[in-house]
């Protein structure tokens, strides 16, 4: 990117996480760098425990810490889910809260908009996505502690049936972003022993 005085800034950012199959478990990284110089670290583990309502995250950076997730929060997976099966039925919007391991305050507020579930408008660039159902999608990302009325960051994409994402618009107030998918490798299904 472009600073306002012209000069090049290269900005990285690293996302990682393992998610339990049964979604209650989750494993985050996420590190910040600009011309290779590490602006944050965030790090941890969250577990979810429907019965009880909520749960709980443990970071490990940026400083060691344990937050409270409020009853209903979703991890990525679930969130994603909850997102196709609302663009499937038509729903028009929902608001789940989301913890995926991207900031050191917990669980953040969503609300999502779904247009047109349907063969996309434009055809798929891989194989793996022909004949796949789609949508428009907007989230629009809230802290839980904000008093404002305005989105902390916004993303707009298009999401398949099978959970994969293309066309990504992310807004994030200061600076605007395209993403493109460049490759896909769908992995064939386990084997039943």
């Amino acid at each position: 990117s472009a600073t306002r005085s012209g000069g090049a800034v290269n900005m990285v950012s690293d996302y990682t996480t393992l998610e339990s199959k049964d979604g209650r478990h989750l494993v985050f990284r996420t590190v910040q760098k600009s011309n290779n110089t590490v602006l944050q670290t965030i790090s941890g583990e969250a577990s979810l425990e429907p019965k009880q309502g909520g749960g709980v995250v443990h970071y490990e950076k940026p400083i060691r810490k344990t937050v409270k997730l409020p009853p209903g929060t979703m991890f990525p997976m679930a969130h994603t889910a909850a997102i196709i099966a609302a663009a499937k039925q038509k729903t028009g919007s929902i608001s789940p809260l989301l913890f995926d391991g991207t900031g050191d305050d917990g669980a953040q507020y969503t609300y999502i908009t779904a247009f047109k579930w349907g063969a996309p408008e434009t055809a798929p660039p891989f194989p793996a996505l022909k004949n796949m159902l789609a949508a428009r999608v907007h989230v629009a990302f809230f802290g839980r502690a904000q008093e404002t009325i305005l989105p902390d960051y916004e993303i707009g994409m298009r999401y398949f049936a099978n959970g994969v994402s293309d066309m990504l618009d992310m807004d994030f107030g200061d600076f605007r972003m395209a993403g493109t998918l460049r490759s896909l490798t769908i992995p064939s299904a386990p084997r039943q022993c």
